[in-house]
């Protein structure tokens, strides 16, 4: 069972329409990879600048 949407906690600092849509894709890539195939990228934007860190108003340590 895939779990995909906005409620879905990401690795990395995403929006609400954002993050439903790189964890649909992070979703896929699971499923890509069961059947041998190649995973789809997840662009984004880079994470860095003065609210980099944050995520739901706590600090996030980058990893």
């Amino acid at each position: 069972v895939r779990v995909a949407g906005d409620y879905v906690e990401l690795p990395f600092c995403t929006g609400l329409m954002e993050r439903a849509a790189a964890s649909g894709v992070m979703a896929a890539n699971d499923i890509l990879a069961e059947l041998g195939a190649g995973p789809e990228p997840i662009r984004g934007i880079p994470q860095r600048g003065l609210l980099a860190g944050l995520r739901s108003g706590r600090r996030v340590s980058p990893r």
